[in-house]
């Protein structure tokens, strides 16, 4: 497996001059192209090398919301073959100096408004940790950026921390060669373009966004959007203002724009809910039955506060309400739900395009097996139920290993199947 990075070098190649990232905020639009993008990630690259005394293999921390230096950041610490820690910006101080502590970081990047944070972090957890701003991409010149050093499919490409777990953290190694077997497996059922634009507000330090938002999309050459302020009205306005195509996004999203749909039609008298919830419930059986999706032209004006070029919803992150998704899937949206764990380098399994409706997270993505081990009786004896039981995971999507932590690596992964916790 090559390293990730060079995904990312043959997008530029071949797009140098295609927006890769645009911010939204106060000041407008801010746009970064595959060829600044590539020539700030060097930068970065050639900084750590010089002036961070970082090598292959050391990990440099993140700490920074969603932006064009972020990604800058993860990219040139990949070019040189170190392990990227992105960290959650929701936590205090203390948190945070956990986890450089756990890590072993020899450097934590960070934006202005978290740099305070990042200062009292490094002090707690001790050692020589520098902290530096992401603009240091403007540090170095052109002519200093080093090549994208070669890795093995096996090393550590990125080492993401677990919530809730800073008091006993465990950091899930990710290898170039789990990111390269998700990026695979991805396209292979959702197809991305470089004429595609994806909407980014999970916070890219979680596996999913790094897949969805990151890798995913800047490997095939599309455009990903992010939103300074992140809010009901700017999001909604940007779906439609920037031409966006893909969005994934916690069913939270959708539990909203559900609650305005049905809210509006309540507020109208008994007769016209009534109305509607039977158009709602015609359109997801014509959909099951002949395939038709007369709610695209019925509820339009739904479809149009999604964006006039959408053409591709995706959810996961937590349970999604069976009753919702139905009225949604009535309405003519089409949602794919999903299923994984940062373990498993964000999906392991996902609704396919053009199936019918359902209330499952999909299939296995292609090369990943999905097998349920039921739950034994009480007593020990037979399984209490055959079809019920803790999900296990095997293939190339799968962690290397918790992080200096063989006991917990033990625990999860036996017999090359990771053990989720979850019941399915």
């Amino acid at each position: 497996m090559p390293n990730f990075c060079e995904r990312i070098a043959h997008a530029a190649a071949r797009f140098p001059g295609r927006p890769a990232i645009e911010m939204s905020g106060r000041d407008g639009l801010v746009t970064t192209t595959y060829a600044e993008l590539l020539t700030s990630s060097g930068r970065m690259a050639a900084w750590l090398l010089e002036a961070g005394h970082v090598r292959s293999g050391d990990r440099v921390a993140i700490l920074a919301a969603n932006e064009a230096s972020w990604i800058a950041a993860y990219l040139g610490i990949l070019r040189i073959g170190a392990v990227a820690v992105p960290l959650d910006t929701a936590y205090a101080p203390h948190q945070v100096a956990t986890i450089l502590a756990d890590a072993g970081a020899r450097v934590l990047f960070t934006s202005d408004r978290l740099r305070d944070v990042a200062h009292e972090a490094a002090t707690l957890a001790g050692g020589s940790i520098c902290v530096a701003p992401l603009t240091l991409r403007d540090a170095t010149r052109e002519t200093n950026i080093p090549p994208i050093v070669a890795m093995d499919d096996a090393a550590a490409a990125a080492i993401l921390y677990t919530s809730g777990t800073t008091a006993d953290p465990k950091g899930v190694v990710l290898t170039h060669g789990n990111l390269e077997a998700e990026r695979v497996a991805a396209l292979g059922v959702i197809h991305v373009t470089e004429d595609d634009a994806v909407l980014g507000v999970l916070p890219l330090f979680h596996a999913l966004a790094q897949m969805a938002n990151l890798l995913l999309p800047l490997s095939a050459g599309a455009r990903v959007v992010f939103l300074e302020s992140i809010n009901s009205a700017s999001l909604v306005e940007a779906l439609d203002a920037r031409g966006i195509t893909i969005f994934a996004c916690v069913p939270q999203f959708f539990y909203l724009i559900h609650q305005r749909v049905v809210g509006e039609f309540a507020r109208r008298g008994r007769v016209v809910r009534a109305l509607f919830t039977g158009i709602v419930r015609t359109n997801a059986v014509l959909r099951d039955t002949i395939r038709a999706n007369p709610g695209r032209w019925v509820f339009g004006r739904v479809h149009k506060a999604l964006g006039s070029k959408m053409r591709m919803l995706i959810t996961g992150g937590s349970r999604f309400d069976p009753a919702i998704a139905r009225d949604l899937y009535g309405l003519g949206l089409t949602l794919l739900n999903g299923y994984g764990l940062t373990e498993t380098s964000g999906a392991a399994t996902v609704m396919r395009p053009g199936d019918r409706f359902t209330t499952s997270v999909g299939q296995p993505l292609p090369g990943v097996e999905v097998r349920i081990a039921p739950e034994p009786t009480l007593a020990g004896d037979d399984a209490a139920d055959k079809d019920t039981g803790e999900i296990l995971i095997r293939g190339p999507i799968v962690m290397r290993e918790y992080f200096n932590r063989a006991d917990a690596t033990a625990e999860a992964i036996r017999d090359g199947w990771l053990h989720t916790g979850d019941l399915g």
